[in-house]
């Protein structure tokens, strides 16, 4: 399993786009890749056609709180690209 991660302190320097297209590129060359999305601002699930809300429309645990509680896994939702799934912010 390899880590990417793409990060700088500036905003608008294209950090979320380049996580999008990095991940949707490496799925749809048939790798499982996982965003986790660490901006407050949330971008990115949307972006991806990923929703907000578990099966029973409650919104999901904010990642923070999923990190701290070692409950990652339960807000990883998929998106509309096969093998492409987000952990949102």
């Amino acid at each position: 399993m390899q880590t990417i991660c793409v990060t700088n302190q500036k905003g608008g320097c294209g950090k979320t786009v380049t996580a999008l297209n990095l991940g949707a590129g490496l799925a749809r060359r048939g790798h499982q890749v996982l965003i986790v999305d660490l901006d407050p601002q949330a971008p990115i699930a949307p972006g991806l056609g990923a929703t907000l809300c578990d099966d029973g429309g409650q919104e999901l645990l904010p990642i923070a709180d999923a990190i701290k509680e070692r409950k990652l896994g339960s807000i990883i939702v998929p998106t509309s690209t096969e093998r492409l799934f987000v952990a949102p912010g």
